[in-house]
């Protein structure tokens, strides 16, 4: 048979069991509600973190893109700046352009209105001066028989046009008698040194070339004009006895004969610096001969065939090739003046007015005022040269080797050397040496 008490103190067992359990459960209830909690407060903070995140992404999104407006904005500002202060700038560019153009136009205006009035004071001048001169040359007279002095170098011609071939420069100081009067300024004259030509009484502008000086007649013994008729007289025999040296004359390059010259009256050998020098033992001193000496390395410059050829050759080595042709006339000047201020200067044993004296016939103040307008140039100015510049001067002719020197001009502590070469008819040309 079933036993019921064993049934129902198995029951209470089991009651008991449970009873037991039931704190246990409520336990693992109460934790597994703490862990609900847990959890939910972690998803909701969770849920928070991304709510803040989100909203600081788009906060920061916001002010991106204000930042990038605002930079678009200030962009576009500038922009516009630069666009007006541009058009600013075409706009005064365009004024400044206009205000030059008008300022340029204006100095046109100036001076095209300057060039008039100056155009128009150079015709007032132009007709003034040729009323003037044409009244100079108008009051200019001479008659035949007449007796005239070169006031400065006068150029003769052979026929009364100024197209005519030229005879040569008179001298200043040169004195002549009229032979013919011819049109305006014109005549014919006979000149002290017996040649014949026609010359002008005065320049263009009026300028007086011819003064009047007391008549002389050629039966006075001693006057030049008798002095000039017995040179034509002995030219002209001359001349005729020896037609096949008609010229140019190898002393002074002039259209007639070498022995017929009437500045240098003596045959080249016979000038006294011909002859000064036979028998010196040094071949460089002050007016020597060259001794056997040959420049083998040089180079010719031609200098002008005006009359001043020494003088330009000797200003090429003076100035270091680089000189100016008005340099050889100021040079011509600078000589004549250092030998009228130093006429007891001696070369070769003899004195600078003892030269002037036989080569020159003429005083050292005739022969300086006559060369100073002009005339070759020779062994006196080479002289003078090197002793006011404190410079040697060689001179040279051509030879097979290369130049010979031929005359030496040396000074004490000379500064440098200089070369000229005489091409003979009294041309000189400069040697450039290397």
């Amino acid at each position: 048979m079933f036993d019921f008490d064993e049934l129902d103190d198995a029951e209470g067992v089991v009651q008991e069991k449970q009873l037991a359990k039931e704190p246990r459960l409520h336990e693992v209830e109460e934790k597994l509600a703490e862990e609900q909690r847990i959890r939910e407060a972690q998803e909701k903070a969770r849920q928070l973190a991304e709510e803040q995140a989100k909203q600081l992404a788009e906060e920061e999104e916001r002010l991106r893109k204000e930042r990038e407006l605002a930079e678009q904005r200030e962009r576009r500002e500038a922009e516009e700046q630069e666009r007006r202060l541009a058009e600013q700038r075409i706009i005064i560019e365009e004024e400044e352009r206009e205000r030059q153009l008008a300022e340029e136009q204006r100095l046109i205006e100036e001076e095209e209105e300057e060039r008039k009035l100056y155009e128009e004071q150079r015709a007032r001048e132009a007709e003034e001066r040729r009323a003037r001169e044409a009244q100079a040359v108008s009051q200019l007279h001479a008659t035949v028989g007449e007796h005239f002095e070169a006031v400065s170098k006068v150029l003769m011609r052979e026929g009364e046009l100024l197209v005519t071939p030229k005879i040569g420069y008179l001298p200043a100081g040169t004195r002549m008698e009229v032979l013919q009067v011819g049109r305006g300024r014109r005549v014919r004259v006979f000149e002290e040194h017996g040649f014949d030509g026609w010359v002008s009484l005065a320049k263009e502008n009026g300028e007086q070339l011819l003064s009047t000086i007391e008549r002389t007649s050629a039966s006075e013994p001693g006057s030049w004009l008798a002095e000039a008729k017995r040179e034509q007289a002995r030219r002209e025999s001359t001349v005729e006895s020896n037609k096949q040296s008609s010229g140019p004359c190898d002393k002074c390059d002039g259209p007639h004969a070498t022995d017929a010259c009437p500045f240098f009256k003596k045959d080249r050998e016979e000038h006294k610096d011909a002859w000064a020098n036979y028998g010196n033992t040094d071949p460089r001193k002050m007016g020597a001969d060259g001794g056997n000496f040959v420049l083998r390395s040089a180079q010719v410059v031609p200098q002008p065939g005006d009359g001043s050829c020494l003088f330009h050759s000797l200003m090429f080595g003076l100035s270091n090739n680089g000189y100016r042709e008005s340099s050889a006339c100021k040079l011509r000047q600078e000589l004549m003046e250092f030998l009228e201020a130093h006429p007891q200067k001696e070369i070769a044993g003899d004195t600078l007015e003892e030269w002037v004296r036989w080569d020159a016939n003429a005083s050292v103040e005739d022969y300086a005022r006559r060369m100073s307008c002009g005339g070759w140039g020779g062994g006196i100015e080479m002289a003078c040269c090197s002793l006011l510049r404190k410079v040697n001067v060689h001179v040279y002719e051509r030879a097979l080797a290369g130049f010979k020197r031929i005359s030496c001009f040396d000074t004490p502590q000379a500064r440098k050397t200089i070369h000229v070469l005489y091409q003979g008819r009294m041309h000189y040309d400069a040697l450039a040496t290397h």
